[in-house]
This record gives structure tokens, sequence and C-alpha cells, in this order.
């Protein structure tokens, strides 16, 4: 499948990587949509992550696969993901601030 894939400061390509195959629990999606957001730029920009990974958290789909124990979802269900799911017991959850999550 295709990715964006961070490279170094200020360098992303698209790139052939593996798709991969849904453990226990998880589901595979198939993605239409992607979005690359602030924190996307600034990290691309100032070298924050690490060489090699996909970028684009802000994504929606279809689900493609599901992996063993996955209840309520179906292959060919549409999707949007949140994939900041706070802790609810740093300090910034416990003062309602689920965004600031650490």
């Amino acid at each position: 499948m295709k990715a964006a894939v961070f490279q170094g400061i200020g360098q992303v390509e698209i790139a052939d990587v593996p798709v991969p195959e849904p453990g226990p629990g998880e589901v595979v999606i198939r993605v239409g949509y992607c979005g690359i957001c602030g924190s996307d730029v600034e990290a691309i920009h100032t070298g924050m992550y690490e060489p090699g990974l996909v970028i684009g958290h802000e994504f929606a789909g279809v689900i493609a696969e599901v992996g063993p124990g996955v209840e309520g979802w179906r292959v060919g269900d549409r999707v949007v993901v949140n994939d900041a799911i706070p802790c609810g017991a740093c300090g910034p959850c416990r003062e309602g601030r689920l965004d600031g999550c650490e």
C-alpha cells in the first residue's frame, strides 16, 4: 500500500509499505481520506518524528479486515478514526483538557 513516510527534517515521501494484518481486537482500515494536520507539519519541519514513521493520523475509510475478538465491526463498515484516546489519569485529563493528554 502507499503511505506518506517521514524520512528526515523537511522530507516526506510516498512509499510502498506492507499491508498490516490485524491482531486480536484490531481492524485494518483501507484509508480513503487523510489529512496532514498542523502537528504533522511542525514535526516534519523540526524532526520530532523518527525517520520511517508513517504520518497522517486524521483519516477516514472502510474496514478491510477484522482481527480475532472484534465485535460490533464488520468488513465494509465506514469509519472515521480518533487516534487521540485520552488516558483520563494525567494532569490535563483530570482538568478536563483531554486534548492535552500526556
